[in-house]
């Protein structure tokens, strides 16, 4: 059989939940798959391709296509065929929402990560909403074969919001794929020297959707009466940014407020690992790759109450309402003042991250793939 992927989401900058998914399915697909063969579309104008899938069963399809000219032809003439591009294929697979055209004698199969642009439209920016109306995601799922969802709370959204059938949808949680070694000469002389502090974390885009504000009130709080901890927030520039760093630079603690809006794979590591607790209270998430993260590494981690979170953490979180910050602050005071809850947390957190392997990832995703 032969499956066309497409790997549009591998070409972003800086790699969030969808590109981060992206690549390690597509790892571990290909370490596991032997027979089947893999044909992978990407569409590059100007950006340079480079991606080491060394198998001798995949191969890559790189076009040189302007992307607005091309997603233009997609929408508004159904051409051309991305199959028909790659020199056909039996199965595609998009791992990600993307404008397409496809011809309709092959399956068709993709994954919804959250729905969270239409649950919460005030999240996202004009040009955002815009796209997501143009792009149209139950118009697109009823074309699609079969659609897999990355937690049984996004399956639950997609079918109420969507109306399509439970039969032809898969849940198939993501996986953690931990370093374990850190190159020092690699990581920034201001990140190495954060090792020796006591800090909280977050990782999260800054946009409006993360509750970027509530982790800095917090923080401020629990600043006002302990001299050492620190904060240390990743995340890329987005929708509201200005808003938060705002915030930071006239935080009374913005001394004790560190932002990277990128790091390194190495430097991501290097920060979970010696963190003290992982703060992630968003609104709404499909998954939250970090919380895994943050757990593979022992790491305790507070978080909101809320979507795919009870189904992801069970009992291994302290969780918090994010839309009250009183409960917030008491909940990061009481981890973090408690050292048999900070222990029994770090004890659960290791334990309940077993559940999640990109391996069984990509095994779950190949069943469907040869069953659709």
């Amino acid at each position: 059989m032969t499956i066309c992927i497409d790997i549009r989401p591998l070409l972003e900058d800086q790699y969030s939940g969808v590109s981060y998914y992206t690549y390690n399915l597509l790892n571990n697909l290909f370490k596991v798959d032997k027979k089947n063969n893999y044909k992978l579309f990407c569409n590059s104008f100007k950006k340079a391709v480079n991606f080491n899938f060394d198998y001798p069963n995949v191969e890559l399809y790189n076009f040189k296509i302007p992307n607005k000219f091309l997603n233009f032809c997609f929408f508004f003439f159904k051409y051309p065929k991305i199959d028909k591009m790659v020199g056909g294929c039996d199965v595609f697979f998009a791992p990600n929402l993307n404008f397409f055209s496809l011809s309709k004698n092959i399956k068709k199969i993709i994954t919804i990560h959250d729905l969270s642009f239409k649950l919460f439209p005030k999240f996202f920016s004009i040009k955002q909403r815009l796209w997501h109306k143009f792009i149209s995601v139950c118009k697109i799922v009823s074309q699609f074969d079969s659609v897999i969802t990355v937690s049984s709370n996004t399956k639950k959204d997609l079918i109420k919001l969507c109306n399509i059938s439970k039969k032809n949808t898969n849940v198939v949680h993501l996986g953690v794929n931990p370093y374990s070694f850190y190159d020092s000469s690699s990581v920034r002389n201001k990140i190495n020297n954060l090792i020796s502090k006591e800090y909280i974390l977050s990782i999260a885009t800054f946009e409006p959707r993360k509750n970027i504000e509530n982790t800095i009130l917090s923080f401020e709080n629990v600043a006002s009466y302990n001299k050492d901890i620190l904060l240390v927030l990743i995340g890329k520039r987005g929708y509201k940014s200005r808003k938060y760093l705002n915030l930071i630079k006239k935080s009374k603690f913005f001394d004790r407020i560190f932002y990277f809006d990128y790091v390194s794979d190495f430097e991501k590591w290097f920060l979970i690992d010696h963190a003290k607790i992982l703060m992630f209270i968003s609104y709404y998430e499909g998954f939250g790759l970090p919380i895994l993260e943050a757990q593979s590494k022992g790491i305790p981690v507070i978080c909101s109450y809320n979507s795919s979170f009870l189904e992801i953490l069970r009992k291994s979180s302290l969780f918090v309402n994010p839309c009250d910050l009183n409960d917030i602050c008491h909940k990061l005071e009481e981890i973090l003042n408690n050292d048999q809850l900070y222990n029994d947390l770090k004890e659960k957190s290791l334990f309940n991250v077993k559940r999640f392997n990109w391996r069984n990832t990509a095994v779950k995703t190949i069943k469907i793939f040869e069953n659709i």
